[in-house]
């Protein structure tokens, strides 16, 4: 189901801000397991990196049910989105991308030596999630 304006003016608000999200995704046995993650939302997806054969990433290969957490604690007790959809992965642009998440989240000066660093050790992925469903509040 596509998101509503007011439903991706809110999703943009929360990704202007280095918040950190939680995903969460189903282990084999059906538990949660969830990952602290950075993110950006471009206005259809939200755009996740990581390392090929992480727990998260075998998961969402079997099950792509994906729910990502954004609390905003700048606003007293915090404002959580809740996203609930389906992940796919793609190589492609995933090193930019984690470029752009280590300058958004780290700030530039400490980006460029952390992302040099991290992609010679771990090639990236981009994880997208399609929204299904967005929740705001509790």
């Amino acid at each position: 189901m596509p998101l509503t304006p007011e439903e991706r003016k809110r999703a943009e608000s929360y990704s202007q801000r280095p918040l950190l999200a939680v995903l969460a995704t189903v282990n084999r046995d059906g538990s949660p397991q969830l990952t602290p993650v950075w993110y950006d939302f471009d206005g259809t997806y939200f755009n996740i990196t990581t390392v090929d054969g992480r727990v998260k990433v075998r998961n969402l290969r079997r099950d792509s049910r994906a729910v990502l957490c954004v609390v905003d604690t700048t606003s007293g007790f915090g404002q959580p989105m809740i996203v609930r959809g389906r992940a796919e992965f793609t190589p492609e642009g995933a090193a930019e991308k984690f470029r752009s998440h280590a300058r958004f989240y780290r700030g530039k000066d400490r980006a460029e030596p952390y992302a040099t660093q991290t992609l010679a050790r771990n090639p990236r992925l981009v994880l997208r999630i399609t929204p299904e469903r967005i929740t705001f509040g509790g």
